[in-house]
């Protein structure tokens, strides 16, 4: 930790050593002593680390001096190109792995150590690890044995800065250690009043099922005395329980979201934990994918969530799970403002069941973004007709949107249909979605993928500020009728991609004539983008744009193809117009 520290110190005495200096001699070292205080601290950080993960992952930049390294990236961009190479494979090295190639990186120099010094401390680690027999003849039971990076926080004094509280156990055999292990990091003699965040690794205290009164007591006090500020819990579970019994991850769970009133549950989640749930928890992200062997019984608290995100919904999913009454045939979210629902695409066939079978409320949902619903229920959008929503979020198959009860669009502020096809087969639609483009909506932000430009200006959403149209045919003269239709219209972005199997015919432009008898297209957009990769259509986009730019007084920005770039800005220049010309991001 000492020698750790002084790295940090002469940080910037490296900054001008080349990679054959660093990584070979000072990072080496480094290594070393980590590794020599692992012989005689139990509890001290893994010292079998090599640099080849990072050599692999940027051996292209590493090749030129650091300083050449720090001139040619930008600070974001150098800041995560370090983190890139400070990951690793928990399989391989672990947890703490990550953490020590982050610590071999910034002692490389000091702009390298103040990009990486808050994600250093960030992260509080506790992973317990087999330790391998020195006899590979040994049969005896493998030991096992606590590793931290605790103390090395304490010691450059950062443990304000610590935000998560990661344990991992992949074995889970180091429960009744823990404690011992966490006391000889003397990390209690330090405040984490601002970590927020307990993450469990899979395999985390699930020694504990069995039920262990005395382990359970202790690791639970030892936690919730020191890290009293828990405001998320994050875990994953990886098996069935031994038990229904209480079990110490359940009794943290409940301790703790009795304050965070979060809970985010990806994996094997079936667990007498569940029980423990408290009714006042305000998010919760869970994956049905496992959940077909769910108790008929089982509740999910409700009555005071606000955000609820379900992915992997098939159609094991039971929405009386979040009944409040097992006796009411309805189910009421009445607090629940978003909403996200991921159904796993089964096929391309309509759904047959209704979704009004099961009387779902959702009186104060303000944000709801869907996947796939459709494919499950023939009138899944009408579930949400009388919700006061201000977001929504469809993607569905473009066969399935005429199946959208329009309703459900009138009121939202923001607004995003996807069709779920490729593209290929969505050029030859009419319209995926026609009749919920003449409905009268309080839409202000919309973005539209694979619609029609000639229904462009049936567009009745006279609301509209910003506009995003992602088109498989670029078609101008739909562009300006629609402009015309929407009076407060202030950003427009307009994203056209050529692929490899259309033809000349599938994206033939249509410009419109610079004779154009409108004196005027919009008072009031002041942004527009062109996104177009392909090169050759450079022509008829300059001569769309300079046929539109004196027609918009109001523009202030354009973002246009990189060919057209020069020549836009010669055109504004003649026309005296004060317009930013730059080029459009094509991804």
């Amino acid at each position: 930790v000492a020698y750790l520290k002084l790295l940090f110190k002469r940080g910037s005495s490296l900054a001008t050593c080349s990679t054959a200096g660093c990584p070979g001699s000072q990072l080496k070292d480094s290594r070393d002593r980590i590794s020599s205080s692992a012989h005689t601290d139990t509890y001290s950080l893994n010292s079998r680390l090599s640099l080849q993960s990072i050599s692999t992952n940027i051996s292209s930049t590493m090749s030129k001096t650091v300083a050449n390294i720090n001139s040619v990236a930008c600070d974001r961009m150098l800041e995560g190109i370090l983190l890139y190479a400070a990951q690793g494979s928990h399989e391989e090295t672990g947890v703490v792995g990550s953490f020590l190639r982050m610590i071999e990186l910034a002692s490389v120099c000091r702009q390298w150590r103040f990009r990486l010094i808050a994600h250093i401390c960030r992260t509080a680690i506790a992973e317990c690890k087999r330790v391998p027999h020195q006899n590979a003849g040994n049969n005896s039971p493998s030991s096992y044995k606590w590793i931290s990076n605790i103390k090395l926080i304490t010691a450059m004094g950062l443990s304000s800065k610590t935000r998560e509280l990661y344990i991992y156990d992949i074995d889970g055999k180091g429960t009744s250690s823990f404690s011992a292990a966490m006391e000889a990091t003397r990390f209690g003699s330090y405040s984490w009043d601002r970590v927020s965040l307990l993450k469990f690794g899979r395999g985390a205290f699930k020694d504990t099922e069995a039920g262990n009164p005395g382990v359970i007591g202790s690791v639970f006090s030892i936690l919730t005395s020191n890290f009293p500020s828990i405001s998320n819990v994050n875990y994953l579970l990886d098996s069935l329980p031994r038990t229904s019994g209480t079990t110490l991850r359940a009794m943290l769970i409940n301790h703790y979201t009795s304050q965070s009133m979060t809970v985010c549950i990806r994996e094997w989640n079936l667990t007498a934990s569940l029980g423990l749930l408290r009714q006042d928890i305000t998010k919760l992200d869970i994956s049905t994918s496992v959940m077909a062997g769910a108790l008929q019984d089982l509740r999910f608290p409700n009555s005071s969530l606000q955000y609820l995100r379900v992915t992997d919904v098939e159609r094991c999913f039971r929405w009386d799970w979040f009944r409040s009454d097992a006796n009411e045939w309805y189910v009421v979210f009445p607090e629940l403002k978003e909403l996200v629902l991921e159904f796993v695409c089964m096929g391309d066939d309509m759904g047959t069941m209704s979704i009004a079978r099961f009387g779902l409320r959702f009186p104060k949902l303000l944000m709801l973004r869907a996947l796939n619903g459709l494919l499950y229920y023939s009138d899944f959008y009408t579930a949400f007709v009388d919700s006061p929503l201000e977001s929504l979020y469809i993607a569905e198959m473009g066969t399935h949107l005429e199946y959208v009860d329009s309703r459900v669009i009138r009121n939202v502020h923001a607004l995003e249909i996807r069709p779920m096809e490729s593209t290929s087969y969505l050029l030859h639609m009419v319209s995926p979605y026609s009749h919920l483009l003449s409905v009268d909506s309080m839409a202000q932000a919309a973005i539209l993928v694979s619609i029609p430009p000639y229904m462009l200006p049936a567009i009745n959403w006279t609301n509209l500020r910003e506009v995003e149209l992602d088109l498989d045919r670029l078609e101008f003269e739909p562009i300006d009728a629609l402009l015309l239709r929407l009076p407060f219209i202030k950003s427009l972005s307009i994203n056209y991609f050529v692929y490899s199997w259309q033809t000349t015919d599938d994206y033939h432009p249509h410009c419109t004539s610079s004779d154009s008898p409108v004196e005027l297209l919009s008072m009031s957009l002041q942004y527009v983008s062109l996104a177009i990769k392909d090169k050759n259509l450079g022509p008829v986009c300059v001569k769309w744009l300079c046929t539109l730019i004196p027609h918009i007084p109001s523009l202030l920005t354009a973002r246009v193809p990189h060919t057209c770039v020069d020549e836009i800005k010669q055109f504004v220049q003649l026309s005296g117009k004060d317009i930013g010309i730059r080029e459009a991001a094509c991804y």
